[in-house]
């Protein structure tokens, strides 16, 4: 089952636009992972310094393993020097209407 995320980060004063810039940078490559389908960056139109992923993974598991290599390679740590707070990730099943 196609699993959507949202991965929401919240950026330190004056550290959103390095923010965009590194996640921008990954993208290309998040796209080509397995399970990938797709992702989006989108800024919140309240809060110019929330910067929310709308990502679609095959399952969780394709998420969590990307999550995991991301962290391996140091680009969670790198990504958390630039955070006012810890990002926020939500797993959600998608509902056919």
């Amino acid at each position: 089952m196609v699993c959507a995320v949202t991965a929401e980060f919240v950026a330190s004063d004056g550290k959103r636009e390095q923010l965009v810039d590194l996640l921008g940078e990954m993208i290309p490559e998040t796209r080509k992972k397995d399970g990938a389908i797709s992702i989006e960056i989108c800024t919140d139109q309240d809060n110019p310094n929330r910067i929310v992923l709308l990502e679609r993974w095959n399952s969780r598991t394709n998420h969590e393993d990307y999550v995991a290599y991301r962290k391996e390679r140091g680009d969670i740590d790198t990504i958390m020097k630039l955070l006012a707070t810890p990002p926020k990730f939500i797993w959600l099943d998608l509902i056919e209407v």
